[in-house]
């Protein structure tokens, strides 16, 4: 799965576009060229043939072979060894060496009239040059068995290009010193301009078109091999040429003898050759250097990162896209009791349990399918791991996009799960419970509450709620200070705490008020248990530094009726423990009726 960055991605599509469209063009433009040929010949206009009057023309039989080679690189979906290629290639292959074969066997066998005919007496007037045949079969020859060659060896396939189209460049050169020297050689005394030309157009083609390797769009970057390919191109190409040509004009106008303009062509082009070489390597060398200075500073940054990394007590992966841990610090290596060199390395999945890798994959795939993942971190999940012993723990997972790593891969951070679930119980519990008197607190009333009321429609146990105050509270504070107030809270709880059964709990609802939440308990049983809360609490002597203070507490009891609601009894409960403070105080009054008056 590709999940390289955007403007990669878009510089991959941009070069895929630019082969497709620029082999069908010149693919497009030499069909133009073969069919204007066809109709001068159809039509007979001698001048259509003929780049120029005193030119060789191109033939029917080529400017047809042309036309087809064109129509199938045309037709085909990708561009070079598709079916239609195949198909016009295997043709064009076959009729060029039945051609070539009438040259060596010095006979004709009616190839050249196949597909036209005319007066001449001249029985290679429709017969393609021996070049033009051989560079046809190599051309065809390609588009036939490129796909097979490409697989084994690229390479190959660029050679044979590049060996195919050193003939027509070779005439189209000729052509440009002085044409007159093609018909000095058999080979290529009938190969026309215009069919070199085609030629080099058709192998430019079959180049863009196998530049796919292994499935990828090969296309040039700033690497090494395209840096020097882009150095040497132009002096490679135009030196020679322009020097030929010069010198060719000195030969002709007898300023210098073949031999001596041949001398100094080949010295220098040798010189020349020399010159961008030193300046090629000149610039590799700057290039090296300042790899080699990004190499130094990456490795010194890499350290220092090493170094934050193993400060962090969490568990940090840097994960590659292939899923290969590339770097882990020590917080990893404590979480899965692995030492760091193990883990680097290792498939991340490697360290999942069984059970979680569905999960995973399926957490890692909406990562990487993530349109925007350049500013998108995914939400930490929960997952199973293990550790070197094989036993399995819940981690916590948050996975981060690295735009700026090498092979765009991933930063894992990973938290114990259960001591996160510890310490968010030690949270839970700290929150719901009172500092002072280590009781709940009123939240965790309130949570209670809901619990029941949730319980309540499904349980027939009784629901009793006792309110509980101390009586006269404010002048134990005045009497004595906050400080033994705050003492007495802490010791009143607790004795209170210890009435209670195992079932029951007791909650601060506020200042020096209290309640208690009994389930399943009968109301004489309630009543007998405010009772004894009462007693004990009278009889108690709460020490507050060398002094003993002595409190009582009134009770408002009230057990749930049926199809009422908590807060309902909770408010039968406080008027209740209303009657008791206004009735004397230090005593115990139950509400058993719906009328809370």
């Amino acid at each position: 799965m590709d999940i390289s960055p955007p403007s990669q991605q878009a510089l991959k599509l941009n070069w895929q576009a630019f082969q497709n469209l620029g082999a069908r063009a010149l693919a497009l433009l030499v069909l133009a060229v073969a069919a204007a040929v066809l109709l001068g010949w159809i039509a007979a206009i001698p001048t259509i043939t003929r780049f120029a009057d005193d030119f060789p023309a191109m033939v029917f039989n080529t400017a047809l072979f042309f036309a087809l080679l064109s129509l199938g690189l045309i037709c085909d979906r990708h561009v070079v060894f598709g079916f239609c290629s195949k198909i016009t290639g295997t043709i064009v292959f076959v009729l060029s060496a039945l051609t070539l074969l009438q040259y060596w066997l010095d006979m004709s066998l009616g190839i050249d009239e196949w597909f036209w005919s005319d007066d001449s007496a001249d029985p290679l007037s429709l017969r393609s040059s021996p070049s033009t045949c051989w560079t046809f079969m190599l051309l065809s020859g390609l588009m036939m068995v490129g796909s097979i060659l490409r697989r084994h060896s690229h390479n190959l396939v660029i050679a044979l290009i590049i060996l195919g189209a050193l003939t027509p460049t070779t005439g189209v050169v000729i052509y440009i010193y002085d044409y007159s020297d093609l018909a000095k050689v058999d080979a290529f005394s009938t190969m026309a301009i215009h069919t070199s030309v085609s030629f080099i157009l058709l192998y430019m083609a079959v180049a863009m078109g196998v530049g796919r390797r292994n499935g990828a769009d090969h296309y040039p970057d700033d690497g090494p091999g395209f840096r020097q390919f882009r150095r040497l191109i132009l002096p490679t190409l135009f030196i020679p040429l322009g020097t030929g040509a010069v010198l060719h004009q000195l030969v002709n106008q007898e300023y210098l003898t073949a031999s001596f303009g041949l001398a100094i062509m080949a010295s220098g082009f040798c010189l020349t050759i020399v010159s961008v070489l030193l300046w090629n390597s000149r610039r590799e060398d700057e290039w090296f250097d300042s790899i080699n200075q990004e190499i130094e500073a990456r490795v010194g940054a890499q350290s220092q990162l090493t170094m934050l990394l193993d400060t962090i007590s969490k568990g940090v992966l840097f994960v590659g896209r292939d899923g290969k841990i590339k770097l882990a610090n020590d917080g990893a290596s404590q979480l899965f009791e692995f030492p760091v060199e193990y883990l680097q390395g290792r498939h991340i999945r490697e360290l999942l349990a069984s059970s979680a890798h569905e999960s995973f994959d399926k957490h890692f795939d909406h990562f990487i399918n993530c349109q925007n993942r350049t500013h998108y971190t995914h939400q930490p999940f929960r997952i199973s791991a293990r550790n070197a012993s094989g036993d399995e723990f819940p981690v916590l997972a948050s996975v981060g996009y690295l735009s700026e790593a090498k092979d765009n891969g991933f930063g894992v951070l990973l938290l114990n799960g259960e001591m996160i679930e510890r310490q968010m119980e030690q949270l839970r519990h700290k929150v719901r419970t009172d500092h002072l008197t280590l009781v709940g607190n009123r939240s965790s009333f309130d949570a209670r509450m809901d619990e029941l009321n949730a319980y309540g429609s499904r349980s027939e146990q009784a629901v009793a709620l006792i309110m509980v105050d101390i009586d006269h509270f404010k002048k134990v504070n005045d009497r004595f200070g906050h400080a033994a107030g705050d003492s007495i809270l802490s010791d009143f709880a607790r004795e209170v705490e210890d009435s209670l059964r195992y079932s029951d709990s007791l909650y601060r609802y506020g200042g020096e008020e209290f309640v208690i939440v009994t389930i399943g308990a009968s109301l004489p049983h309630v009543r007998m248990l405010a009772e004894r809360i009462r007693m004990r609490v009278e009889s108690y002597p709460f020490p507050y530094k060398t002094k003993t203070i002595h409190i009582t507490c009134s009770l408002g009891v009230a057990v749930r009726l049926p199809e009422e609601t908590l807060e309902h009894c909770l408010e039968r409960a406080d008027n209740s423990l209303f009657v008791a403070k206004n009735t004397g105080r230090n005593r115990v009054v139950v509400n058993e009726r719906h009328d809370m008056n």
